[in-house]
Order: C-alpha cells, then structure tokens, then sequence
C-alpha cells in the first residue's frame, strides 16, 4: 500500500465524508488538508474532533455521528484508536473507512471495508499525519504544494517537519521560509492553531480572537516562568510545572537541543488530589531533538507506567509519583547505551 493507492480510494469515496481528527496540531492541519482535497475532488464532508475516554464512549460517540450525518464514507485521521474499536466500526458501518495515522507498530486484522493506512506500522517512512495527507494531496494535485504552510504547522507540531514539506515551503513560500529557520514563526502558528476552537478552525484556518490570544500568551509565559527546575544531567533536563507539559517541553527542547527534555506535572484524578500536599500521579511530556533515540518506544517499553507512548521525538507518560525518579534513572541508561 502507498500514497497513490489511498489517493485512489479517496477519489473513489461518496459523499457525504464523514471525517474524525485529532485535536493536536498534527490532527487539526490533516484535517484542513484533507478539506482542501475534499473540496478540490467536489466532495460533501463533515469534520468533527475525535472522542476521548473509554473504548465504549469513542464507539457510542462515532455511532451517534454516523446516525446523526448519514455518511457513505469515514475517513479518521491522527486518531490512535484501539483496534478492537476501530474493528468493531466497521462491523457496525458497512461503508468504506480509511484509516490515516502514524502511531500504530504493527497492522492488525481488520474488516475489509477498512482501508488501514497507518505509515509506521506499514514501514513506510514516518512522518506527521499531516505529512502523509500532503504526500496523499500531491498524488492528486500537481499544485498541492500550495498547501505547504499548512503542513509545515502539523509537522512541526509532530516534531516531523520533513524534506519533501521544506522542498515545497521554499518553492511556494520564498519570503516565509527564506533559506533559514522556519521554526520560531511555525510554533507560534501551531500554538495558535492549537487553541483555536475546532469549528472556527475549519472554517477559517486563523486565529480571530484576539483576547483569546492575549490570555493564551500569559498562560504559555506564567506556566514558562512558574516552571522549577527538578533535575539535570548531561543527557536529561527534568521541569516540574502547574499545568501544561506539552509547551514547555517544546520550548526547552529549543534550548536544550542535545538533551532529553522532561517536563512533569501533578494529575488531579479526584478530590483527594486538590490537595496541595498530596501527589499520586504525575503525567510528562518527554521531547528529544538530536539524540539517535525513539522516545515514544522507550516510554511504551517503560513498565511502570499507567500509559504512554508517542513518537520518535515527542512522547507522553502518565504514571505513579512514587516511580518519577525511577523513570529519570531509566531515560539516563537508555543515553548511555
């Protein structure tokens, strides 16, 4: 399977489109690339942000979309659904489903009305989910490249800004890319486009609330300026903040290109965790920019955790205090090997 055989596909699905994103960077750029060729192929569609929670709460919530829009066809991108869920989809809606992601290792057995197009688990080279809905966009249109901004963003949101997005960024966007780093302007838009509301979005791709803006920029600094710093090495940098993880490790990782980049705060599953002194679990957001190592694999091999997993330079983790420093000791090993 390759990016022509699912271009195909698209080209043959009918309408109305029933499309399921992420709500990450990553997923809200796919879903805005995917409209793009939606609409270049005269295509109806619908988009709507992905479920979380359990597996029956994902599975009751795409029911009641499917019931609610009637589609002909499914397409779900940069969603890591279980594949038991996902299997019991297309049992359930006998139409066509394509399936576009990269966190998935290994393809599993599937109904054949599923088109399962996960790029890691095909081997194929791994790149942002936005990055393979552009390739799929070029396999359709010569001029897709125009749509090389949105990508950069899903990208670089993804840690996976790649050659063949650069390439076209240059070619269709002289003045933005300009031969130099494109990173400190692309965060900005990704963290914008992060905060957007998800309907605003797909509409119309920027940000227009300005006073939403303003209060998302003192929450990113005071979460910046509140951070305490808990440990360092020469391999790892460890944070504790009060709130968001994701930012702050993104930022220090420009900082600290050559370290693992940890960033750790409290989870509050209950009223017990209000308390100030009481911390039970900690959730990280785990970052590496030029180490030859794959965190989200160390972090899913990591056997005290409650979950986690992610990519080879951005990774997430949720697990017990108690084990905290157990994980740092575990990330420093895996630098020395």
């Amino acid at each position: 399977m390759n990016y022509e055989y699912v271009a195909n596909k698209i080209k043959e699905l009918e309408s109305p489109v029933l499309v399921i994103t992420d709500t990450d960077p990553d997923g809200k750029s796919s879903a805005l690339l995917m409209k793009a060729i939606l609409d270049r192929l005269n295509k109806q569609y619908k988009i709507y942000p992905r479920p979380f929670g359990k597996k029956e709460k994902q599975y009751g919530y795409i029911m009641n979309l499917i019931q609610k829009e009637k589609p002909n066809s499914i397409i779900m991108l940069d969603y890591p659904i279980d594949d038991s869920t996902l299997n019991k989809i297309g049992e359930s809606f006998s139409k066509p489903i394509i399936y576009i992601d990269h966190h998935k290792r290994s393809v599993p057995q599937l109904k054949d009305n599923i088109v399962y197009f996960d790029i890691r688990a095909l081997k194929l080279e791994i790149t942002s989910t936005s990055g393979a809905v552009y390739r799929i966009g070029k396999a359709l249109f010569n001029d897709f490249g125009l749509y090389s901004n949105i990508a950069a963003i899903g990208a670089i949101g993804d840690f996976m800004f790649d050659p063949i997005i650069k390439e076209d960024l240059e070619k269709y966007y002289p003045s933005l890319y300009q031969k130099g780093s494109i990173t400190p302007i692309f965060i900005y838009l990704f963290d914008l486009i992060s905060y957007s509301p998800f309907e605003d979005l797909m509409n119309f791709p920027f940000p227009k609330n300005v006073k939403a803006m303003g209060k998302t920029f003192f929450y990113r600094y005071k979460n910046l300026a509140d951070a305490v710093k808990y440990y360092e090495s020469d391999c790892v940098l460890v944070y504790k903040v009060k709130s968001s993880t994701s930012f702050v490790s993104t930022y220090l990782s420009g900082l600290y290109p050559d370290k693992i980049i940890v960033v750790f705060t409290k989870v509050v599953t209950g009223l017990l965790d209000r308390l100030p002194f009481v911390n039970r679990y900690y959730r990280a957001s785990i970052r590496n920019q030029s180490r030859n190592l794959d965190v989200g694999k160390i972090v899913m091999q990591y056997k005290n955790k409650i979950q986690g997993g992610g990519h080879p330079r951005a990774a997430a983790i949720m697990l017990e205090s108690k084990y905290l420093d157990h994980f740092i000791s575990y990330l420093e090993s895996k630098c020395n090997q």
